[in-house]
């Protein structure tokens, strides 16, 4: 049901991959939202790309509760 979401900009693009990890670690978006109590706007947002701008604490939050890295959930990749 996840993939990675690609959101292109000028000088590269962003690989949004929240839900690529959820499903690794078998946990579905409601359960990571009621675990970690973040609304679910946010955790949909970090999910498609739609951000305007992004909270490093509730990135740091996700993932503590993953075990993973940040480049694991949200990747810049020059062109």
């Amino acid at each position: 049901m996840y993939n990675i979401v690609k959101v292109e900009s000028k000088q590269g693009c962003y690989l949004f991959k929240l839900g690529q990890v959820l499903k690794e670690h078998n946990i579905t978006m409601n359960k990571l939202i009621s675990d970690l109590e973040i609304q679910y706007i946010v955790i949909k947002r970090l999910m498609f790309g739609n951000l305007t701008r992004l909270d490093l604490l509730v990135v740091s939050r996700i993932c503590n509760y993953l075990n993973c890295k940040m480049s694991d959930i949200i990747e810049y990749v020059p062109y």
